[in-house]
C-alpha cells in the first residue's frame, strides 16, 4: 500500500491478506477488520463520525494522528 498515494485526496483501505476470511457463509461480519483512513482533519471526523453513529459495528482506535486514523470494526451483537 502507497501511503503517499493522491496525496491531497482521500485514502480508505482495508488491511487485511484476506478480506473474504473475514466474513462468514452468510456474508456477515466473522472477524474484526482492520480499516486505515488518511485525509484532512475535516474528513478524518466525518468518516468517525459515520463510524460512532453506526449501532450495526463496534469500534477501537489503533491508531490515530493529524492524518490518519486506524480502526478496528467489530459486528455488534
Amino acid at each position: 500500500m502507497d501511503l503517499s498515494h493522491d496525496e491531497n485526496g482521500c485514502l480508505l483501505c482495508v488491511l487485511s491478506n484476506d478480506l473474504n476470511a473475514h466474513f462468514g457463509t452468510k456474508n456477515q461480519l466473522v472477524a474484526d477488520i482492520s480499516i486505515l483512513f488518511r485525509g484532512t482533519v475535516r474528513e478524518k471526523h466525518l468518516f468517525l463520525g459515520t463510524i460512532y453513529a453506526n449501532e450495526i459495528f463496534g469500534y477501537q482506535i489503533q491508531y490515530e494522528d493529524e492524518n490518519f486514523v486506524r480502526i478496528s470494526l467489530t459486528l455488534n451483537k
